[in-house]
């Protein structure tokens, strides 16, 4: 049998519970709606290598500066301005971004404080490896966020125009920042340094492959 749904979400609903409904109406059990997915040991060898050739220690911190939109972006210069916060903190930061975000690489590697903190994993699951070892991911709404909040690695995820009650990753270790009427640029570098930190102190972060 063949269950045809349109894809795009409708109303409030979140769009896990969405795609799930087809099932639901079928009568079959989802008893747990929340992404999750593991790795096998092969997947983590991208991260372990990292690890090791930049000598990091953690917690770490993973930082996507992109998205699939830029108004879905917090100014680049804030999450430049975040990591120059965590290293004063003595916090490991990455800088990642996608073999396809070109643009945000050579921007992030212009500047001089975070040029060697810039990270492009070169496929998904070397991603997913390297979310895995990290104590902290935070992003704007994008794929990323769901990836790391699916692997359990808390999770920041800044919303501007998009809704969070439809996009915002599930897992209960995933926590957003709600945008003042959807303008990203107002939210401020030391909100979301305080959010860092409050979550880095509230959960293990010896994380590391």
């Amino acid at each position: 049998e063949v269950l045809v749904c349109d894809p795009r979400p409708t109303g409030d609903l979140h769009i896990t519970a969405h795609l799930l409904e087809p099932l639901r109406r079928r009568g079959l059990p989802i008893p747990d709606p929340v992404p999750r997915f593991s790795l096998l040991p092969a997947e983590r060898i991208y991260a372990r290598a990292c690890w090791q050739e930049r000598r990091l220690t953690p917690p770490l911190v993973l930082i996507h500066p992109g998205s699939g939109g830029r108004r879905k972006c917090w100014p680049l210069s804030r999450f430049l301005a975040l990591a120059h916060h965590c290293r004063q903190q003595g916090i490991e930061v990455l800088l990642i971004h996608g073999p396809a975000e070109t643009d945000l690489a050579a921007q992030i590697e212009s500047d001089p404080q975070c040029r060697d903190l810039a990270l492009c994993p070169p496929g998904l699951l070397d991603l997913a490896g390297l979310l895995e070892s990290a104590a902290l991911f935070v992003g704007n709404d994008a794929g990323p966020g769901h990836l790391a909040a699916a692997l359990g690695i808390p999770t920041l995820s800044l919303f501007g125009p998009t809704d969070p009650r439809i996009w915002k990753p599930l897992h209960p270790r995933a926590r957003i920042i709600q945008a003042p009427a959807g303008r990203l640029e107002s939210i401020a570098v030391e909100e979301v340094f305080g959010y860092v930190v409050e979550m880095l102190g509230s959960g293990d972060t010896t994380a590391r492959p």
